[in-house]
């Protein structure tokens, strides 16, 4: 295989690919059908739609809604329009649209706020846009992109001319959804760095679940093996949500090297496997997997090292299951961690964490939480952490986390579609509290999750981590929030946790209360058990917990969360 020109733009290095290695498998797997086609296919098919999108007016600087389904007719569109130098909207796919529904309402938001012209969509999902958008009085054109005859393309302009861009929007664990601006060079610096630090290699099998307007989706599993020219694999995450063990089965048929994944998708596999028996499936080999990426929501290091230990019985290698840390404000790679290096982790004093302050312990214990490291910043990224002051801060002191480079954003898209910049200093603040140890980056919490009482600070994700010790709690299935007291004023907690319909609540809402008033004596307000998977979250996999917060004191809990017939308030 000849080494790709990886100093050119991403259209460049796919053409080279196409013709140097025309026969690199692109898989996408689907329910009743399948599909699969070449990279020799892939620039072929997008040159003939890049010329039907430009005879619909689509050109550079374009705006142009995608709703990003994991098929092939959305990553021949993807880059057709990075041909005609326009800027792709991604949106969440939906099945079937349903006017008022939260997606729904999500993605007319984008639109306008994106301030979009053209809405692509396969010619069976068109008709309902177009409904939805008259009603909508929505001034977006639609554009079909199916399959076409081929175009002519000699009037195309060239490739190397076109500046393509991303107006990605974050999934807002806190707030509302933003714009984030990035262009080809944000996306290729990100990708380049993903791709040394984690030495990606044309040999490379990728495999992928995640959804594709989602920027782990779409930066780490389509752009990222489409740069290298390697072999890659989508699967829709509705299948995986079905069939979580789906994944892993994937996994072996197709002799994956790398995938990724959030904590929850792990828990599941793992839950999944061991009720089928105390040993994985003789079936499942993951001795080809050297990399399986552990990132969006918080890493429990524990979850994952029992992850790690289940299905090395089937072949997976120590050191596979890494943490990491990313934010679509810097495309997606902020810290990443070397594969086939152990997870590395550390003991913090909860009495401290509280206090602002990261003091270590050498032994677990029970006044300790164990976090898991999220690895080095990649090439072109800084990263430090600063207080409410804007002054960086160094260990012990825990500050929020900031960083800048060549990935990072310029610009946001606000309330009125304008992009204002990102940053007076070139440093983008990320709402996350961390701290930096021996290089690496420790997540401990939200700055807008965090909640005072008794003139302490505490962070909802310590307290979550430690009640994963009762048997019924699993890791991304209980959250914590801080609800003020409108007679008092004071911060209040209250508990969700997620069961099984058929599991009883039994005395788990006491020794909930029993386990924080020891460790943090904390009081609780109430303990709200609900259904497994009822628990809101971004894209991403992370519990909007600022959303229950609001839901709870509104009164208005049954719109975001399905209770457990066993009883709703304890």
């Amino acid at each position: 295989m000849s080494s790709p020109p990886r100093s050119g733009s991403l259209l460049a290095t796919l053409e080279h690919h196409a013709r140097n290695q025309p026969g690199q498998k692109i898989r996408f797997l689907g329910q009743a059908k399948s599909e699969e086609l070449t990279y020799a296919d892939l620039w072929r098919e997008s040159n003939h739609l890049a010329a039907t999108l430009a005879g619909c007016g689509i050109a550079a600087g374009t705006r142009a809604a995608l709703p990003m389904a994991s098929r092939r007719a959305t990553v021949v569109a993807i880059l057709a329009l990075f041909r005609l130098g326009a800027t792709l909207v991604p949106l969440v796919h939906q099945p079937r649209l349903r006017p008022g529904k939260p997606q729904t309402r999500s993605a007319l938001a984008a639109l306008r706020l994106g301030r979009v012209s053209h809405l692509l969509a396969t010619a069976d999902e068109l008709d309902a846009w177009t409904e939805l958008l008259a009603a909508e009085t929505t001034a977006v054109s639609g554009v079909a992109i199916d399959p076409t005859e081929p175009r002519d393309t000699d009037h195309l302009p060239p490739h190397t001319e076109t500046r393509p861009s991303i107006l990605q929007f974050s999934s807002g664990s806190t707030a509302d959804p933003k714009g984030i601006w990035l262009e080809e060079r944000h996306l290729l610096a990100c990708v380049d760095g993903i791709i040394e630090r984690l030495s990606v290699h044309p040999g490379d099998r990728f495999l992928s679940w995640l959804p594709l307007f989602h920027d782990m989706g779409l930066i780490g599993f389509l752009f990222t093996p489409l740069r290298i020219g390697a072999e890659f694999t989508l699967w829709p995450s509705q299948q995986f949500i079905r069939n979580p063990l789906g994944w892993v089965e994937a996994l072996t048929r197709y002799r994956t090297t790398i995938t990724c994944g959030p904590q929850f998708s792990y828990n599941l596999c793992l839950e999944k496997s061991l009720r089928d028996g105390d040993e994985p499936s003789p079936e499942l080999d993951l001795s080809s997997l050297r990399l399986a990426l552990n990132g969006s929501e918080s890493v429990h290091y524990r979850s994952s090292q029992r992850f790690q230990r289940h299905f090395a019985q089937a072949g997976l290698r120590p050191g596979t299951v890494l943490a990491c840390y990313g934010l679509a404000e810097n495309c997606l790679a902020v810290t990443l961690r070397q594969p086939l290096t152990p997870m590395a982790h550390r003991h913090f004093e909860r009495e401290a964490l509280a206090r602002g302050r990261a003091e270590l312990s050498a032994e677990p214990g029970p006044t300790t939480v164990t976090l898991a490291a999220n690895g080095w910043p990649i090439l072109g990224t800084e990263v430090c952490c600063r207080d409410e002051h804007g002054q960086q801060v160094e260990l012990p002191h825990i500050g929020e986390i900031h960083f800048r480079g060549t990935a990072a954003t310029p610009a946001f898209a606000t309330g009125d579609g304008e992009l204002r910049p990102s940053s007076h200093d070139g440093w983008v603040a990320t709402g996350d509290l961390g701290v930096e140890i021996d290089g690496e980056l420790y997540i401990v919490g939200r700055v807008k999750e965090l909640f005072k009482r008794g003139g302490r600070t505490y962070a909802p994700t310590d307290i979550e981590i430690s009640l994963l010790d009762q048997p019924e709690v699993e890791a991304g299935g209980i959250a914590a929030v801080a609800v003020p007291d409108p007679a008092t004023g004071l911060d209040e907690l209250v508990l969700f946790v997620e069961l099984p319909p058929r599991h009883p609540v039994g005395d788990l809402p006491g020794r909930l209360r029993l386990q924080v008033l020891r460790d943090y004596q904390l009081p609780i307000r109430e303990v709200i058990p609900v259904l497994r998977h009822s628990l809101p979250k971004t894209t991403s996999g992370k519990i909007q917990r600022v959303a229950l917060g609001h839901a709870y004191a509104a009164g208005r809990l049954d719109e975001l969360v399905r209770r457990h017939p066993a009883g709703d308030v304890v």
